[in-house]
């Protein structure tokens, strides 16, 4: 039996049973199964996250566009309004209110840095520093990228 479970547990037999069942379900159910996590490359860094917009919140009552999130590596998937409404893939002028959940992608650190940042001039010293960070990722990420 644990012969059988490590050779279960290694990642060729994983993607041949991920392989396997989206078959099945294909076949079966008329359902399409996606491995989401392997495709946006989720690990320890990179997160889908929920935030939930607080009155006083950096992010509140501001349009996307003049957030600029996507300049710290945060993409914003959709928002969930209070009113039960799903806005997905919102555009820059589409603004989150207190109440509302959006639902980001992007560096766990950074989500996490966005949902406790708070309005003001803290709040806009840490969106500078995100995007700084994030600013080196893409230099590294470049530089890794280019021919030797």
């Amino acid at each position: 039996m644990a012969v059988l479970l490590a050779i279960l547990s290694t990642p060729v037999a994983d993607r041949w049973l991920s392989c396997v069942l989206q078959r099945l379900l294909t076949r079966v159910t008329g359902l399409e199964a996606r491995d989401y996590a392997g495709l946006l490359h989720l690990s320890d860094h990179w997160m889908v996250g929920e935030i939930h917009i607080r009155e006083g919140d950096w992010i509140a009552d501001r349009a996307l566009r003049e957030m600029d999130l996507p300049g710290e590596g945060v993409l914003v998937l959709g928002i969930h309004r209070r009113t039960g409404h799903w806005i997905g893939a919102p555009g820059p002028a589409t603004c989150l209110r207190p109440g509302d959940t959006a639902v980001l992608y992007g560096p766990r650190d950074v989500l996490d840095d966005v949902d406790d940042r708070r309005g003001g001039g803290a709040g806009e010293a840490s969106r500078a520093q995100a995007r700084a960070r994030f600013s080196r990722t893409l230099e590294e990420q470049a530089c890794r990228d280019s021919p030797q």
